[in-house]
């Protein structure tokens, strides 16, 4: 290499960097241009980004309103719903005391002589060798 084609180099090299620089300042301005701008949209952008939650909150209360609405009657429906539960569950109650009775009735008469007797007695039987009396009223 001789020392022409190093100055030449040298001087390329020069121009690069000095290139470099002048790009790197005109980003810099470009980017506070931007900035500027950015600001003056923001603004916009803030507005309508209050806009948009301005609608979603009204639209989020009308449903709430429709729904509020709708539950009152859901209310009514599941208020009417649980008194008519309330009364089976009685019923039911009721049942099973009766159930209950009658299997103790029942345990009664299989396994109880007294039972036994007296409902035979009722039903008009007697026993071997009794006597029966029976009385009319005079007319």
């Amino acid at each position: 290499m001789t020392g022409r084609d190093l100055s030449h180099q040298l001087r390329s090299f020069v121009l690069s960097i000095e290139n470099r620089k002048s790009e790197m300042l005109n980003r810099r301005s470009m980017k506070k241009k931007n900035r500027r701008i950015d600001k003056n949209t923001t603004r916009s952008a803030r507005r309508w980004r209050a806009f948009g939650k301005l609608l979603l909150c009204v639209a989020f209360l009308s449903f709430l309103a429709l729904d509020g609405y709708r539950s009152a009657r859901g209310f009514q429906y599941w208020w009417r719903n649980r008194e008519i539960k309330r009364g089976y569950v009685q019923e039911v109650e009721r049942l099973r005391q009766e159930q209950q009775r009658l299997k103790e009735e029942i345990h009664k008469l299989e396994h109880s002589l007294l039972t036994q007797e007296e409902l035979a007695r009722e039903m008009g039987y007697i026993k071997p060798g009794e006597i029966v009396y029976k009385f009319v009223p005079k007319r």
